[in-house]
């Protein structure tokens, strides 16, 4: 017990002898962007299942203070047929009066940022989508490897919740559950970027 604590008063002591001396705290540094993460949305349907997906999620992970914030898009789903692209963001979506999805929230499971392994994390936040913003709890795994940090989750959103209508496209009633995922690799940024 003895040589713990003094570990880790030593280590205290480098801690704060660094930010003195203006040593840069390497945990502090460590702040992940991305412009170009891929978002999807997987719907089932009584005739047909499809997926909407997007290129353009943008999103930062701090782990100097665990925040974790995304934000979507939503013109840029797609699902490979205009006109269906066309009802879910006109009539569903309505992304003229609610253009994004977002989420902001913090970790809440540990990360050890110098393990290369793939670790589980746990996220609890606001998502917002559609005018109404809701608490989740999302799961999904976090990996750093050299200056980057690779990030995946994945969650149910069920439509009401939001106030999204259920829609029925071409005589084809799609689940008020829906499938959300998130993938990114993360680029670590300075304090001046």
């Amino acid at each position: 017990m003895r040589t713990l604590r003094s570990l880790l008063t030593f280590m205290t002591t480098i801690l704060i002898t660094g930010a003195l001396l203006g040593i840069p705290n390497p945990v502090a540094a460590q702040v992940y962007k991305t412009e170009h993460g891929e978002a999807q949305v997987f719907s089932k349907a009584t005739l047909e299942n499809f997926t909407g997906k997007s290129n353009y999620l943008v999103g930062q992970v701090n782990l100097a203070d665990s925040t974790v914030s995304f934000y979507l898009d939503l013109s840029t789903l797609s699902t490979g047929v205009e006109l269906r692209d066309e009802h879910m963001q006109e009539e569903f979506l309505e992304t003229d009066k609610y253009p994004f999805a977002q989420f902001s929230g913090k970790l809440v499971s540990p990360f050890d940022p110098t393990s290369p392994d793939t670790q589980q994390v746990k996220v609890q936040g606001q998502f917002k989508i559609h005018g109404v913003s809701r608490d989740i709890t999302v799961d999904g795994e976090m990996a750093r490897k050299n200056n980057q940090l690779y990030v995946q989750a994945k969650w149910k959103l069920d439509l009401p919740d939001y106030n999204i209508a259920i829609p029925q496209v071409l005589f084809m009633k799609v689940s008020k559950t829906q499938q959300l995922s998130i993938t990114a690799t993360m680029d670590k940024k300075d304090k001046n970027s």
